[in-house]
């Protein structure tokens, strides 16, 4: 949800977080850690949220310091 609503400017914020949630998944899992840190989610999604829309990332990064 704080990926959907970090997009919700844009013209399909559904699609847009499936696609980048989707990102992210593959992101964390092929890091292969046994156990994920809160904080590692919030970097992965802020990394693929940079790279996608960076008024998105300040409005994510705002929200979970």
């Amino acid at each position: 949800m704080s990926v959907y609503k970090a997009i919700g400017h844009r013209k399909q914020p559904v699609s847009d977080a499936t696609a980048l949630t989707a990102t992210v998944t593959s992101k964390l899992l092929s890091d292969a850690k046994a156990a994920l840190m809160v904080e590692d989610i919030k970097t992965a999604v802020l990394q693929v949220l940079k790279r996608f829309d960076k008024a998105a990332a300040v409005q994510y990064a705002a929200y979970h310091k």
